[in-house]
């Protein structure tokens, strides 16, 4: 996603939004394509053996998304910037208002971890549907 100062902070904020709803939607494809191919390619192994590969990618994606993201947060609020997570529109007003390059680029390292943050919990999502639908 590019962030510009051409957009206004409302249009950044939805951005920002829809690209978390598309990762989280892109982790549940994830997990349930994994079960369309074990249904497919590998009946004979244990479907819990393939639900559990996903767990150690997941903590470690889930791990770095957020102390990559604390950093970014904590050199934001360096700048006198509000809260990117809890007031992320005022956030992004105030990046506007300063003409803050390096601001933005930090904003943008928070949407990306914020967006792996998404995958894997779509991930999650998406093996804990399955469990239901196909224990």
């Amino acid at each position: 996603m590019r962030i510009d100062f051409s957009k206004s902070a409302d249009q950044i904020v939805k951005d920002l939004t829809r690209n978390e709803t598309i990762f989280i939607l892109a982790g549940m494809a994830i997990a349930f394509g994994a079960e369309m191919l074990h249904a497919g390619c590998m009946p004979k192994v244990s479907i819990w053996t393939v639900r559990g590969l996903f767990f150690p990618v997941v903590s470690v994606v889930s791990i770095l998304a957020m102390v990559s993201s604390v950093g970014m947060q904590n050199s934001l609020k360096e700048r006198g910037a509000p809260h990117p997570v809890e007031h992320r529109r005022q956030c992004v007003q105030f990046l506007i208002d300063a003409g803050d390059a390096e601001g933005m680029r930090l904003l943008k390292g928070i949407g990306i971890a914020a967006n792996l943050y998404c995958l894997a919990f779509g991930i999650i999502a998406g093996v804990c549907v399955a469990s239901f639908l196909n224990p």
